[in-house]
């Protein structure tokens, strides 16, 4: 789901077999880690 430009959650694919509708924990915690302040943005080592 996004809001204003911005993740604010997920929906899971109800008809998918495997989980047939529920999200694992990582999946589910996503969105936060995409959204978070210190992200990383760029990558750490010198060029």
């Amino acid at each position: 789901m996004v809001k204003n430009g911005r993740i604010i959650g997920q929906e899971p694919m109800k008809s998918y077999p495997t989980n047939e509708g529920k999200l694992c924990i990582k999946g589910n915690n996503t969105y936060k880690l995409l959204s978070h302040p210190e992200r990383l943005t760029e990558p750490l080592i010198k060029g």
